[in-house]
């Protein structure tokens, strides 16, 4: 499978478990650089340096905001999502009485075979 992420600058071009990380020069992409995934959660959060990939996913998620996929497909780990339940009154479920009485039960017991036909006398 293969998935890329682009952004003006960027584009993350990933196939099995190698990343291309690619950066937009004089109208042309270049490859910048190779690398296999996954990639450590702390590589593209660490502030004290800057890199090429680091930068590529905050303006991944700065162009799309919220969409974490660029970051979750490098690292292996979908962080947790905060699902947010809004309150709603419980509605009562309509109670079915009891079902409507037949004419004619079918445990009734039948005849097993139509009366036989008068002999002619």
């Amino acid at each position: 499978m293969s998935l890329v992420f682009e952004t003006p600058r960027f584009r993350v071009h990933i196939s099995g478990q190698v990343a291309w990380l690619e950066y937009m020069e004089s109208g042309q992409w270049v490859l910048r650089r190779q690398l296999m995934i996954p990639v450590s959660v702390k590589a593209l959060g660490a502030d004290d340096h800057s890199s090429l990939l680091r930068e590529a996913v905050l303006e991944f998620e700065q162009v799309r905001p919220g969409n974490t996929d660029l970051r979750a497909a490098l690292t292996g780990y979908r962080g947790t999502v905060a699902l947010q339940i809004l309150p709603r009154e419980i509605a009562q479920t309509a109670r079915r009485g009891a079902p409507p009485a037949r004419s004619r039960s079918i445990w009734t017991p039948q005849p097993l075979r139509p009366p036989l036909a008068a002999k002619p006398s």
